[in-house]
């Protein structure tokens, strides 16, 4: 009989992202092969993949705009996919300005809960159709449905701010396991904030509800 390789729930946490500033370095080299670009620069840049960084100044101008990094492949260059291939190495470099997503967690979650991811169904139907007839449209990412013990903490008070003011963040879920911690990143808006609920001889709770948008990615790290 094999043994389960279930993993633990307990241990698990949520994580809200905010963009973090930081300090720019100066560009060595730009190249391409084909949109996807790599910048080299001349000291340790300090980013990671999925740091939002904007360039200008640099010539042609596709190396110009915003853009997610899309791999480090070491402490001095970094990859991103160009919106229109440059079509040659940058003649001029110009500079950047960057930012890394630092987390904090989301004090004292007791349920995670990821529901209600569907897929569109588009009718294709025409009048030589023998039966109704349809084709998959894009997937809706459904909600992150949270429950926690109400502290009035700071991540806590964040959140209900975001709601308040219609900001969509980056988010992560964090499974501890044995070798790998499994980590579910999205972005999302808060539609619900309840709570905190009072009841006689209980704890004080608070439910919120986050729309993700975009796309659910799961990783091993």
């Amino acid at each position: 009989m094999s043994q389960s390789q279930a993993i633990r729930a307990q241990g698990s946490y949520l994580q809200r992202g905010a963009m973090a500033a930081v300090i720019s370095k100066v560009i060595s080299t730009m190249t391409a092969v084909g949109s996807t670009v790599t910048v080299t620069t001349a000291t340790a840049h300090g980013l990671v993949a999925g740091s939002i960084v904007t360039h200008s100044g640099a010539t042609p101008s596709a190396y110009n705009g915003q853009f997610v990094i899309a791999t480090v492949p070491n402490a001095t260059t970094y990859t991103f996919a160009a919106l229109i291939a440059p079509g040659g190495d940058a003649s001029v470099v110009g500079t950047y300005t960057a930012h890394n997503v630092a987390y904090a967690l989301f004090e004292e979650s007791s349920s995670i809960k990821l529901g209600g991811i569907s897929v569109s169904a588009i009718d294709t139907t025409h009048l030589l159709s023998k039966a109704k007839e349809f084709v998959a449209g894009l997937q809706d990412n459904g909600t992150c449905e949270i429950s926690a013990n109400f502290i009035n903490g700071a991540v806590q008070g964040l959140v209900r701010a975001d709601m308040n003011d219609g900001i969509t963040s980056p988010y992560q879920i964090v499974i501890p396991g044995k070798v790998n911690d499994t980590v579910i990143s999205f972005s999302g808006f808060v539609t619900k904030y309840a709570g905190p609920d009072l009841k006689t001889d209980s704890k004080a709770e608070i439910s919120v509800t986050i729309k993700i948008s975009g796309e659910i990615t799961i990783d091993n790290k």
